[in-house]
Parts: structure tokens; sequence; C-alpha cells
């Protein structure tokens, strides 16, 4: 379960960038927010695969090469977008959007919450990217002003959802009051949900599902 204090400091990072992105619109800064989202739009399309990376229908012995290989990948992506700072941005975005997920406690390092995360970011980008009428192009986004109004919708919204609970016990409150209405949603239930949802490992109910 996270608490507000571990809440605070992810929801912080995307808080400080959200004001940057507001303060480069007002003409405060040079323009950086369509490079800074370049970079944010390549976080969450390399999560998707690195992230995954433990589902994938592989040889264990292969997944840290197929790791290493993702993570060279995306790294050069980076650089190309703005060099050794392009680096450092992927690794920093990276971090302030799976924060709270490093620092979670008590089933937070579970799937759920990590998937979560990812999905939550994939959606609010693309909503994002529609309520300000962002160019489409990502290789137009390098010195649009427009993007700031972007990067600002998105990164305070990540900072909103960090802050709500959802990726620690909003999601099982969700999830457990929807099964008290239909409990047949527990049956097909894979067994490593159902871990999130009761850490205490009580016995599923009849009919439950005991895949891993």
């Amino acid at each position: 379960m996270t608490g507000p204090g571990s809440a605070a400091g992810p929801a912080g990072s995307n808080f400080v960038l959200a004001a940057l992105c507001l303060l480069e619109f007002a003409g405060v800064f040079p323009r950086f927010s369509g490079t800074l989202m370049a970079i944010q739009f390549l976080v969450i399309h390399s999560s998707a695969f690195i992230f995954t990376l433990p589902f994938w229908d592989i040889k264990e012995s292969a997944k840290p090469v197929a790791f290493k290989v993702l993570l060279g990948l995306y790294t050069l992506l980076a650089f190309s977008i703005d060099g050794f700072f392009g680096i450092a941005q992927f690794a920093g975005l990276t971090y302030a959007t799976y924060y709270g997920y490093v620092l979670g406690k008590d089933g937070e390092t579970g799937r759920v919450p990590l998937l979560l995360r990812w999905l939550v970011s994939f959606i609010v980008f693309l909503l994002a990217i529609g309520i300000t009428d962002a160019p489409s192009d990502v290789d137009s986004w390098a010195g649009s002003r427009r993007l700031a109004l972007t990067g600002a919708l998105f990164f305070g919204a990540a900072g909103l959802m960090e802050l709500s609970g959802f990726y620690g016990e909003g999601w099982r409150r969700l999830l457990r009051r929807a099964a008290s209405r239909q409990p047949q949603l527990l049956s097909p239930m894979p067994a490593w949900v159902a871990r999130e949802l009761d850490p205490q490992g009580t016995p599923p109910p009849p009919g439950g599902d005991v895949r891993h």
C-alpha cells in the first residue's frame, strides 16, 4: 500500500515538469517541451516492450539478452533525438514515470501496478495530444510551443494519478467492488491478480482460477 508520503515523491516530480512546461509556454524558458514530449513518447513506447519482458514466451536465458538489446536500441533512439542530453532525459523520464512503482511496498512491486502505470500513461499521453491539438508528426514537435501545453497537461495528470492512490489500493478497491457485485468475475481471475488483491493468501473462492 502506498501512503501519502510515498506518493508525494513521484507526484512532485511530475508536477515540477508540468510547471516547467507552463513557464515555457509563458515565455520564461526557451522552448524545450517538444523534445521532452518526444522523449516521453519514447519512454512509453519502450515500456511496452521492456517492462513486459517477464511475460514473453521465450527462454528465461534469452530474456536478459533481449532486455539489453531493447535498452540499447531505445538509448540510441534517445541519442538521435537530442544527443547525450536525450539519453539523460530518457533515463529521467523513465524514472519519473515509474518512480512510484520502484518505491512501492507490500505488493506494489507486483505486475498490476506496473502495467497500470504504463496503460494510464499511454491513455493520458494520447488525450493530452488530442486536447491540445498537438501536431501528429513527432518529428515536428521540437520547437513547437503547442507542446508546452501538451506537456503541462500530461505531467499534471500523471502527478494527480500518483496522488490519487489508484496505483496502490485504488485499483484493488475498484476490482473488489466489481467482484462483490458480480462474483463470477473472480472465476477467470489469474492467481497472480488474486494475490495482488489478497497478499495474505486467503484461499480463492470455489471455481477460482489457480493459474500462475
